[in-house]
């Protein structure tokens, strides 16, 4: 009597563990990590003296305090991701925070189960908002928020995000909109806009 118990549970147990991996393997395959899908404005420009990189991207107003990855350029000619959820990345072939130019630092508003990324509330930002970067030298820059606005993925502004140099700038970007099963990604981009502050 107690084998059959026995074997009942262990078969119980094989039909919940085989359920799980067949869900799990459903969910990744239909819910991803995407890719932010920005292509890179590239520009052969270099900032006239040399600046820390980046190690830390703290934004009070929505409570985040992340470790800064380098992140470079896919197969496809994207911008890469962090490859942890909690993590941002900062466009290495580009401009440094606090450099003159465009800085460019991304993060994922999900991960690949749907549980909140770093940037899940990169969307309540204000202008005016601060945005502070602490870097390895150091230092801490302090940024202002001027602007927080939306795109299509297959139309957003490379040119304007990559390569402004009217002044230190950085600019965040997420994933935003409705999620596309057939592309693993959502429909829009979140770009915050900001200017390295009045010492």
């Amino acid at each position: 009597m107690k084998s059959h118990r026995t074997t009942r549970r262990i078969l119980i147990a094989a039909a919940i563990i085989v359920g799980s991996a067949a869900f799990l393997t459903l969910a990744f395959q239909l819910y991803s990590f995407d890719e932010n899908n920005i292509e890179v404005a590239t520009s052969t420009s270099v900032p006239a003296a040399p600046v820390a990189r980046p190690e830390r991207l703290v934004i009070p107003a929505i409570e985040v305090d992340a470790a800064v990855q380098e992140v470079g350029i896919t197969q496809s000619g994207a911008m890469a991701t962090p490859k942890k959820a909690g993590d941002v990345g900062w466009y290495k072939f580009g401009t440094p925070p606090g450099a003159e130019g465009s800085a460019v630092i991304d993060g994922h508003v999900d991960n690949t189960f749907a549980f909140p990324g770093v940037f899940r509330n990169l969307k309540k930002l204000k202008v005016g908002d601060d945005v502070y970067v602490d870097t390895k030298a150091g230092e801490r820059l302090h940024f202002v928020v001027t602007d927080v606005r939306t795109f299509p993925y297959e139309s957003v502004p490379t040119r304007e995000i990559f390569l402004s140099d009217d002044g230190a700038r950085l600019n965040l970007i997420t994933c935003t909109g409705k999620w596309l099963i057939t592309k693993k990604t959502y429909d829009q981009r979140l770009i915050v806009y900001t200017r390295l502050a009045d010492k």
